[in-house]
């Protein structure tokens, strides 16, 4: 869990397009969205003990399920390494959680973790059948399993509106 406060942001900017294959599983992961040259402020969280077994990360922009849990893949970067394809990175079902809000990890020992996080992707937009809890989100809980260095299980549910 780690026993320091992090704060952490990014600033990023990037102008390369990702083919429009007609699925985002196929797109590159580290590809920007708009193609421009422009400086925003990519990920912005902060993280901390709660507890010697307990982590919590408080996530302001652009949070993503690996935030605050193992997606599973040796694969998963973000955009320093890993895979070159949205689909290569992690499996789609954490695609369904993304944006601004809460997660906590729980460990119980070397060999078993729980995962529980709430992200919504709008909630900075004030209006109505929007915001924080009114609008797209996604909660995830996962009980993470390993029981040897080389082996890793994921039991995964992901609750999601869009």
């Amino acid at each position: 869990m780690g026993d320091k406060d992090t704060l952490f942001t990014r600033i990023q900017t990037n102008n390369i397009f990702s083919p429009d294959i007609g699925t985002s599983e196929g797109n590159l992961f580290f590809a920007g969205e708009d193609g421009t040259n422009d400086a925003l402020i990519d990920a912005l969280w902060y993280k901390f003990p709660l507890g010697k077994k307990t982590g919590v990360i408080a996530i302001a922009n652009a949070g993503a399920a690996d935030d605050f849990t193992s997606t599973v893949n040796i694969f998963d970067g973000d955009g320093a390494f890993g895979a070159l394809s949205t689909f290569g990175t992690r499996n789609p079902i954490y695609n369904q959680i993304g944006g601004a809000g809460l997660g906590i990890t729980h460990q119980f020992g070397d060999q078993l973790a729980l995962s529980l996080g709430y992200l919504s992707g709008t909630a900075n937009d004030p209006s109505p059948k929007n915001g924080l809890f009114d609008g797209a989100y996604g909660a995830l809980a996962q009980l993470t399993i390993t029981p040897s260095d080389r082996i890793t299980v994921g039991l995964t549910y992901i609750n999601s509106y869009r």
